[in-house]
């Protein structure tokens, strides 16, 4: 065994002999499907935000959270059913108070709703909306850049 192997070195030697030993490679950009085993030669960044849009994930009606608070089984809390937002459909609807909007789940929000009631929570009447239970602002709701926000580092070199 040599006397060299103990032998305290220097961080910088360390690094010059180690630069000598590894080669050098290019960086090239490949698509995803064939970078499958290699290493990113720098962070890889969204440049979106995703989901790109605020959406609900449960089914069931957007509302205005603020009017259900004292909804209860025995006294439920009547909303207007004013369509329904089918699944995919991108266009932008909104909501006013005393409405409500059949939502499924991962269903675009509409503007003015803060809220998702799951269906188990409500009872439909004649075109109405019984809400058997609050919901607070925020809930069953998934915002836009919850998973990734743009700018935000996805995965690090």
């Amino acid at each position: 065994m040599s006397g060299n192997f103990l032998k305290v070195i220097a961080v910088s030697e360390a690094v010059k002999i180690a630069e000598g030993i590894v080669p050098v490679i290019d960086s090239e950009t490949v698509g995803l499907e064939d970078a499958y085993g290699r290493i990113l030669a720098e962070d890889a960044v969204s440049d979106i935000n995703i989901p790109g849009f605020n959406k609900s994930w449960k089914d069931g009606y957007a509302v205005i959270a603020a009017e259900t608070v004292t909804a209860t089984d025995s006294m439920p809390v009547m909303l207007r059913l004013a369509g329904r937002i089918p699944m995919g459909v991108g266009e932008d609807r909104s909501i006013v108070k005393g409405e409500c909007l059949n939502i499924p789940t991962g269903g675009r929000m509409p503007a003015g709703a803060d809220a998702v009631v799951m269906l188990e929570y409500t009872d439909e009447v004649a075109g109405d909306i019984l809400v058997k239970r609050p919901v607070a602002p925020g809930e069953n709701v998934i915002y836009a850049g919850e998973d990734f926000r743009k700018d935000c580092v996805v995965y690090k070199a």
